[in-house]
């Protein structure tokens, strides 16, 4: 059993609304990487923020399976920018989670960067694409395996729903962060398509 399990996580484990995804970063994460994953965390009610510090995968394989979540999500760094998301699934067979999936990260644009400080409550999420994208559907289908969300082809989505939009961008894939009317609240995030083609 992993003793070290960070205060702030235990307290923000409970509640209304059932955690079954965590998002951390790699060690030595950079300030940008922290508050995407902050960000990222805000608009996924269903995850949970679990700082790095000094827990290794090991670590954090014990605290999911303790706390029965079924996807982690590494946030890892370079120059100083989110460069990957790396999905893990905790595994009781091994002593580290089980590889799933790496997307590359083309770019990230915070809240801040784009004149955003939206007041933030969300009790669910959806994860939408537009109906007439069936080139998404693939896509959609990894996206809402990774963060534990359903994914919506319905532009009424009540309110306290938040929604990551779904876009094909030339060769790239945007992510951005909305509220229920649509109006975009960040994060946004960039990825490389052939990541998710393959």
């Amino acid at each position: 059993m992993c003793k070290n399990i960070p205060t702030r996580f235990k307290r923000n484990f409970y509640g209304n609304i059932t955690k079954n995804v965590v998002i951390t970063t790699s060690r030595r994460p950079s300030n940008r990487s922290r508050t995407f994953v902050k960000e990222l965390s805000s608009i996924i009610p269903n995850s949970i923020r679990l700082t790095r510090g000094h827990l290794s995968l090991k670590n954090i394989n014990e605290i999911c399976l303790n706390y029965d979540i079924e996807s982690i999500i590494i946030i890892s760094d370079s120059n100083g920018n989110p460069s990957k998301i790396v999905a893990l699934k905790p595994s009781k067979a091994s002593e580290k989670p089980e590889y799933t999936l790496s997307l590359r990260v083309k770019g990230v644009s915070l809240r801040k960067e784009i004149g955003l400080q939206p007041k933030l409550s969300f009790v669910g999420s959806a994860l939408y694409i537009d109906s007439k994208e069936n080139l998404l559907a693939n896509i959609a289908q990894k996206i809402s395996a990774i963060f534990k969300i359903d994914i919506i082809k319905d532009q009424h989505v009540p309110q306290k729903i938040s929604i990551i939009k779904l876009s094909i961008n030339r060769n790239e894939i945007l992510l951005e962060g909305m509220n229920n009317t649509f109006s975009r609240i960040g994060p946004i995030v960039r990825l490389y398509r052939e990541d998710i083609d393959a």
